[in-house]
């Protein structure tokens, strides 16, 4: 199964301290760079997701190709 995710649960669960539960439920999910970018920026200030994001081996940073989709989106 391919995972596609924005910012928020990234950010969300390791505030929760368990960022780790999206490995277990996913075992890998994609984000792409402006989705980093945006996960970095927020986990300065929101428990630890920019160190768990930049870390993990199980998220795959993806370009997005196709710009007409993310318009649509």
């Amino acid at each position: 199964m391919i995972v596609v995710s924005n910012a928020t649960p990234p950010v969300a669960m390791a505030k929760l301290n368990r960022f780790n539960l999206l490995q277990d439920l996913f075992k890998e999910i994609s984000i792409s760079q402006a989705v980093y970018n945006e996960t970095i920026k927020a986990g300065r200030n929101t428990g630890g997701a920019r160190k768990a994001v930049q870390t993990a081996t199980w998220v795959r940073r993806v370009n997005v190709r196709d710009l007409l989709a993310i318009d649509l989106l």
